[in-house]
């Protein structure tokens, strides 16, 4: 996919009825960005909270790709990188504030280093406490020591849930090595398109990052984040506020088709089955949990 003109970097950002997060998150870019070889894309999946009237109104240089349907997170990602001009595509959440120094800081470092089909940034809750956002790859270990598990929150300073969610290295100062890491801001090289191709829009949003980056680092890049480039991610999607029907089935889900496309890849490997029923069960308990939790906004 070859660029239409000089710009560096294409700011590509899904969305579906988050107007004032999309609000805040559209403000810091344009505060914190130099608009020269910078765009700004806006992917909405067919919004009805007058998210369209605030860009038209307030944002009129952001680039709108809409879908009249409620799409995949997937789909909105690709329909922005598609429309998309810059050598640079960085992903960015509706929910992310970016720095002064965190888009110039990635494209220092890929420019460094033409090795690197991906960078991340390191995120912050609003309170300031670092997002575990950064992984190795998952193993049917992390069913049980995984980010939000009950056992990791039991146990947090556990062996597996450390290794798994590369807490120690998240303290570093220095860039480090991924397997995968949350696409929330993640800076992609464009050339990577012809090995990687695009999304997989068979996942409804959760994971198809973790198999978007798995198929990055089998093309033979590699993934690095960045802590001296750094967003504030509100994330509201955390384990003690009551989720949406739509949110369970779309994690759920998603791991099975990571499990499937990455572990098993048989129809009919026996393992398939087992997945599947453990993966059911948790969903119906995470439903039934649900019920008990209280109402937070939920991406």
């Amino acid at each position: 996919m070859s660029t239409a003109n000089n710009t560096k970097v294409s700011i590509i950002i899904a969305s579906r009825n988050v107007k004032e997060d999309l609000k805040e998150s559209l403000t810091s870019v344009f505060e914190n960005c130099t608009k020269e070889n910078v765009e700004v894309l806006v992917a909405d999946n067919n919004s009805t909270d007058g998210t369209i009237e605030l860009l038209a109104e307030c944002f009129p240089h952001v680039k709108l790709c809409r879908s009249e349907h409620d799409n995949s997170y997937p789909s909105a990602i690709n329909r922005g990188i598609k429309a998309a001009t810059g050598r640079y595509l960085l992903l960015l959440d509706s929910d992310a504030i970016i720095r002064k120094e965190t888009i110039p800081e990635m494209v220092r470092f890929l420019d460094a280093h033409p090795e690197t089909g991906a960078a991340v940034s390191k995120m912050f809750y609003p309170d300031g406490s670092v997002q575990l956002m950064a992984r190795r790859y998952p193993t049917l270990l992390n069913s049980f020591f995984g980010r939000e598990t009950i056992l990791t929150r039991l146990f947090p300073r556990n062996k597996i849930s450390r290794r798994y969610l590369m807490v120690d290295e998240l303290s570093s100062t220095e860039a480090f090595e991924v397997d995968w890491a949350s696409s929330a801001c993640m800076m992609i090289r464009r050339e990577i398109l012809d090995d990687v191709g695009l999304m997989d829009e068979g996942f409804l949003l959760y994971w198809a990052d973790a198999d978007f980056c798995r198929r990055i680092n089998n093309s033979g890049w590699k993934i690095y984040c960045l802590p001296q480039a750094a967003i504030i991610h509100d994330m509201r999607n955390t384990l003690d506020k009551k989720k949406s029907y739509f949110a369970i089935k779309a994690f759920h889900r998603g791991v099975y088709r990571y499990f499937r496309k990455h572990y098993t890849k048989s129809p009919f490997h026996p393992l398939n089955l087992v997945v599947f029923i453990g993966l059911s069960t948790r969903a119906a308990l995470q439903l039934l949990l649900n019920l008990f939790k209280s109402t937070g906004r939920v991406n």
